[in-house]
């Protein structure tokens, strides 16, 4: 590190530790979320450096349909419809729902998206702009 200049006296130089790091990019563009139509799969290998414990952000707006009807749910390329086949079991999406909706990466969804092959997100009438995870 290098500081030049002129006419003025430096006192201090302070090292910050403890910042929260940046948010790191696991998927960007754009998608309509449309349960089989149209879902997102993050594949395991592009999940293998998101440690437990990481916050998964979910980047998202809320769509017109005509049924008025909005779902999110993140499971696996597997799907399945039990508790252990679900990294976030599915909930309606309204206009209080945080965004981006954020969650704790857990041991046991790192445990089922590293088995099955991906994290895959679905459900009904919402459009992911971009997914990121931060330690």
């Amino acid at each position: 590190m290098l500081i030049v200049g002129y006419g003025y006296k430096v006192k201090k130089v302070v090292l910050v530790e403890g910042v929260a790091p940046a948010e790191t990019t696991l998927w960007e563009g754009s998608a309509e979320i449309n349960w089989g139509d149209s879902n997102i799969n993050i594949t395991s290998e592009e999940m293998a450096n998101v440690p437990e414990g990481a916050t998964i952000n979910l980047y998202y707006d809320i769509i017109d349909m005509p049924e008025d009807y909005h779902a999110l749910r993140i499971t696996t390329p597997w799907w399945g419809d039990n508790p252990e086949d679900q990294v976030v079991p599915q909930f309606d999406l309204t206009e209080d729902t945080p965004k981006p909706y954020s969650f704790t990466y857990t041991g046991a969804n790192k445990g089922i998206v590293d088995e099955r092959g991906g994290m895959l997100i679905v459900g009904y009438g919402y459009k992911v702009t971009k997914v990121t995870y931060s330690k």
